[in-house]
């Protein structure tokens, strides 16, 4: 072999070098077709390369030999190019074991005959070189009319179901979709008019390799990056057509381009009247929020649908660019109309039984305060007084519990008892029923406000009750004046505590917590321990009585 440098090689050469680069890196990308552009790549980098070799040969027999290396590409770069217009249209199912091993029969069979044409003439009869030329001539036997044949037809096919697949998902991208075609088509525009209907009369060179090492890598790496950034993937016809819920899916300047069923049968249009439009032109209710910059991803929204006004939960995701800018907007409508309804059933449903337990707490706080009544009726028909007074009693005990419901029915959460609110209420009270002339009392409260439930608002109520009660009968005999304290807070902890104190006479020196026959003391202590709390006694500066207990603060 002998070689002879041409300046002409250089380009070739770094469109060969450039074309195996690429395939490697495209080869290693996780997308479907990436290995069917790594092997698009080789093919056109093995043409590239064979017709280097051919331009830097330095005779005949050289430059034949070389040539041969060109048909690894000549051969297979069509079919490749078809199955990977294939794959990309999202028709795989074409590509079964029999249709590959028909769509590769003829480019094997001709790549045989091409390396052993020596043998048989089949692909051409005689090759010679013209003066200043580097390329070799030969003269076409019926292999490579077959070869043109085919080639044409597959490239041609190629281009068809590309151009299709693109025209039918990117209806309003037209410009791009005619410039990428335009790319396409250049490299067999080149091989037909030029190369085989009559070479450059100016540069006397066969085009097509040179014209494959620019377009071969950039027409892959631009449908790659078509898959890698594409709004709607392929996959989307064995997905999103058969959603339930509407998908709009919207470029960087708002515009749809892309919806499915589902979405239009909301927007109640067809694909051919939305894709392209803007989406807050064709659906004011959708617009008003996502032009609304507080609002966040997702939002319900109401829609006149076939004359309905329907419910639906919008959600979009923002789809960004590797530098970081939005590139589209994907709006995902989940029809929520029958759960809105449920929901507005079952709040209706709520208020009834608030409403029905509401009036249940104000009969019972009714009820208790008939008896109350009941009881005053009792006392007119009673002369002993210290009968009297122990009925009295019961009816303040009576009342502390009535209050509690009375509470309770006026409270938002009907769960809860505002305590500190209770306290006041019944504190108030116990002075009307007690009040007397001779004695001035006066309470201090310091009431934080706490929740309590009732099974421990009412035990509660019954102590501060017995307490109170106790002052008024027992601090302050003989004295002009006295006061009363009350204090209700809760610590960290959720530990809640209440302390009544009087200034007056103090507890008694004789006065045994352990052995109390007063029945106001004894209900006191049984209440402390249904709360499972403590109580803490303080004869200092009159009387001081503490009761604490655990009760959680939501």
């Amino acid at each position: 072999m002998t070689w002879l440098w041409n300046p002409l090689s250089v380009p070739l050469f770094i469109g060969a070098i450039a074309s195996f680069v690429i395939s490697i890196h495209v080869w290693q990308r996780d997308i479907k077709i990436s290995k069917s552009g790594a092997l698009l790549l080789i093919a056109s980098g093995f043409w590239i390369l064979g017709t280097a070799f051919e331009v830097v040969g330095g005779d005949l027999e050289t430059k034949l030999f070389l040539t041969k290396l060109q048909y690894v590409g000549i051969c297979f770069v069509t079919p490749v190019w078809l199955i990977l217009s294939i794959q990309f249209s999202g028709n795989e199912q074409w590509l079964t074991p029999l249709n590959l091993s028909i769509l590769i029969f003829i480019p094997v069979a001709i790549f045989f005959l091409a390396i052993t044409n020596e043998m048989h003439g089949l692909m051409w009869k005689d090759a010679w070189l013209l003066e200043n030329n580097p390329f070799v001539w030969k003269s076409k036997s019926i292999g490579f009319s077959v070869l043109l044949i085919y080639s044409y037809l597959a490239a041609g096919a190629g281009i068809i179901i590309t151009a299709l697949s693109m025209i039918r998902t990117r209806r309003f991208y037209r410009w791009q979709v005619t410039v990428f075609l335009i790319v396409i088509l250049i490299p067999l525009i080149t091989h037909v008019v030029i190369d085989n209907l009559g070479y450059s009369p100016d540069l006397d060179i066969e085009l097509t390799p040179f014209v494959l090492a620019i377009v071969v890598p950039a027409m892959t790496l631009g449908l790659i990056r078509w898959i890698e950034v594409s709004i709607v993937p392929v996959a989307r016809n064995a997905v999103v057509e058969n959603m339930k819920d509407g998908l709009i899916v919207l470029d960087f300047k708002g515009r749809i381009v892309d919806t499915n069923p589902a979405a239009r049968k909301i927007m109640n249009a067809t694909a051919g009247e939305i894709i392209g439009e803007q989406l807050d032109v064709l659906s004011s209710e959708i617009g008003a929020f996502i032009n609304d910059s507080s609002m966040g991803q997702e939002f319900d929204v109401e829609i006149l649908v076939d004359g309905i006004l329907r419910t639906y939960n919008c959600e979009f995701s923002p789809l960004l660019q590797p530098q970081g800018q939005m590139m589209s907007r994907i709006f995902v409508l989940r029809d929520i109309s029958e759960r809105v309804r449920a929901e507005k059933k079952n709040r209706e449903s709520l208020q009834e039984k608030e409403a029905l337990l509401r009036e249940i707490h104000h009969r019972v706080k009714n009820n208790l305060q008939l008896i109350t009544s009941l009881l005053n009726l009792q006392i007119a028909h009673i002369k002993d007084e210290q009968i009297i007074a122990e009925i009295k009693e019961s009816q303040n005990r009576i009342l502390a519990i009535s209050f509690v419901h009375e509470k309770l029915y006026q409270s938002e959460d009907l769960g809860k008892v505002d305590f500190g609110s209770y306290v006041n209420s019944l504190v108030n009270h116990l002075f009307d029923v007690y009040r007397s002339s001779d004695v001035n009392i006066r309470a201090d409260m310091e009431l934080d406000t706490i929740l309590l439930d009732i099974d421990t608002a009412i035990p509660c109520g019954l102590i501060i009750n017995e307490l109170v009660t106790n002052v008024f009968k027992h601090a302050f005999p003989g004295m002009s004046s006295g006061r009363v304290g009350l204090k209700l807070w809760a610590e960290p902890g959720d530990d809640v505590h209440m302390l009544v104190r009087d200034d007056g006479v103090g507890i008694p020196p004789n006065f045994d917590t352990q052995n109390i026959s007063s029945l106001g003391f004894q209900l006191i202590q049984s209440l402390v321990i249904q709360l499972d709390g403590q109580i803490e006694f303080d004869d200092s500066d009159g009387a001081a009585i503490e009761i604490n207990f655990h009760h959680p603060q939501e």
